[in-house]
């Protein structure tokens, strides 16, 4: 009790604060963005093909790490979908859909 006081005194810190402070951080920015990918609605893929015309619309894969800037997607955006639908000319597309936790889809593509 008297070393931690005498160390508090001085000016010292506690080394194990730190080290989960900096855990914590390379949790968050290795982790936070795909979690946040995990839990976009899979709906708002599907929905902005619906809403462009398409039919027999379905998902064909997700993406929910850091390639989206890359990709044409936008900073807000966590999850990269690739779906699939018949267009109104009944030509069965595949096209990239960008959407994230907080906003809609776009397409892409």
């Amino acid at each position: 009790m008297n070393t931690q006081l005498k160390r508090n005194q001085r000016g010292e810190t506690n080394p194990a604060g730190a080290i989960l402070i900096a855990i914590f951080a390379i949790f968050a920015i290795f982790f936070g963005e795909p979690l946040a990918g995990m839990m976009t609605d899979d709906s708002k893929a599907t929905h902005v093909l619906t809403q462009l015309g398409f039919t027999e619309v379905q998902i064909v894969s997700k993406d929910v790490w850091y390639v989206f800037p890359f990709k044409g997607c936008n900073k807000g955006d966590q999850a990269l979908y690739k779906v699939s639908g018949k267009d109104a000319t009944g030509q069965v597309r595949t096209v990239d859909v960008c959407a994230g936790l907080l906003n809609g889809g776009t397409m892409r593509g």
